[in-house]
Order: C-alpha cells, then structure tokens, then sequence
C-alpha cells in the first residue's frame, strides 16, 4: 500500500496483520519523505499499543541498478528475489507466533 496516501481502512487491515514489512524508497540516505510522514503518524497505533507483540521487518532499495525514469517493471531480479525471501521469512515467523498464540491461549 502506497503510504503517502493510506486509509483508515488500510490502518485496520495493519492493525489487524501478524506482521508488517515496511519498504521505502531510499533518498539521500534515508527513507523517502512520505515514509517519515507514515512512521509519524502510526504513533497513533503506538501510545495505545496497538501494534505490540506484532512482527515487523523493514528494506530500503535506492534503485541505483535501475534508470530513475525506469518503472517497477524493470527492478533488478536479484532485489525481487530479496524481497520474495524477506515475505517468505516473515510469513514463516508469523505462522510460528500465530501458532503459539493459539496454544497459550488453549
């Protein structure tokens, strides 16, 4: 989802994830504006705890192999294949904690 411009029906389905990969582009050595923007505002879900004991992973990718004009078709393969590793390894995690939940929980 496109943080510069997120719903509240998009904060509900993060509330209501196992687990959340943050990505940003990367611009002069940091993450893009609108990212910070995003960060700031999901203090809302913070103070209230909203978000405690949930999974997160986070990536920045600068693109430098990539032309700046050049869309998300041509982003280099070795960062799809990261980034499909990075979903695979946190959805493992989640599956393990969702799993011990449901045990203590019993």
């Amino acid at each position: 989802m496109s943080v510069d411009t997120i719903t509240d029906e998009q904060w509900a389905q993060l509330d209501a994830a196992d687990a959340i990969i943050f990505g940003s582009a990367t611009y002069m050595g940091t993450a893009s504006a609108a990212f910070h923007s995003f960060a700031q505002a999901s203090s809302k879900r913070w103070f209230p705890h909203a978000w405690v004991d949930k999974l997160a992973a986070g990536f920045t990718n600068a693109g430098a192999q990539s032309p700046t004009d050049a869309g998300p078709d041509a982003v280099h393969r070795s960062d799809i294949a990261t980034a499909e590793h990075l979903v695979a390894r946190v959805a493992r995690q989640a599956a393990i904690f969702r799993a011990g939940r449901a045990t203590l929980a019993a």
